[in-house]
């Protein structure tokens, strides 16, 4: 009877460590929104970039900043991207953990592509996101996870020179995390084997 009870327990532990998927725009309840805004014209900035408790770097060293759309196609007010080298990558990472994270990736001169990953503070790989496009654009990809996101890394796979934009960087906690439905069936069942544990003892006595 205890064997059966302890493998109902070890069941109910698993949905709380699978809390982890790519997420849409949609999942988010109110982010912050880092929009990359206040930059004057296109600048040429040796990374790391900090803004706002978040710190930018780039595979080349270098990353650029725009101004609006007038100067890359992509930008909503600001962004910034990779500088013209090829398989170069963004990377931003936070002053602490996030349960989500996710930003616009893009690119104004030829097709997208980018693998996403997302790292937790231990830097180990919590999941990746791939963005393809045959035509230029921008693209989301997003990330949740419960054990918290401490670092995104935008990789351009192009191979083509044409740089990689990042915008609208959105992070946010959960405010409430629902209970799972599990737990109290967990709950009972380690109730149950400490009962017959306490019995089994008082029939030896």
């Amino acid at each position: 009877m205890i064997k059966k009870i302890l493998a109902v327990a070890i069941v109910a532990l698993a949905p709380l460590t699978a809390n982890a998927a790519a997420i849409g725009i949609g999942a988010f309840t109110a982010p912050t929104i880092e929009e990359f805004e206040g930059f004057s014209g296109t600048n040429f900035i040796a990374s790391p970039l900090a803004l706002n408790g978040v710190t930018y770097t780039s595979g080349s060293g270098t990353i650029r900043t725009f101004e609006d759309t007038a100067a890359y196609a992509n930008c909503f007010g600001g962004c910034i991207t990779t500088h013209d080298s090829p398989n170069d990558y963004i990377e931003a990472t936070f002053a602490t953990t996030f349960d989500r994270v996710g930003a616009f990736a893009g690119s104004s001169e030829g097709p997208l592509s980018s693998n996403v990953e997302f790292f937790d503070s231990l830097d180990n790989l919590l999941g990746s996101v791939l963005l393809s496009s045959l035509s230029a654009g921008d693209l989301f990809a997003g990330f949740e996870s419960l054990v918290g996101i401490k670092r995104v890394r935008f990789n351009d796979l192009a191979d083509n020179g044409v740089v990689l934009s990042l915008d609208r960087l959105h992070y946010e906690n959960i405010s409430a995390v629902p209970l799972p439905a599990g737990l109290p069936l967990m709950a009972g069942a380690l109730s149950l084997m400490g009962f017959l544990g306490w019995r089994k003892k008082r029939i030896a006595a």
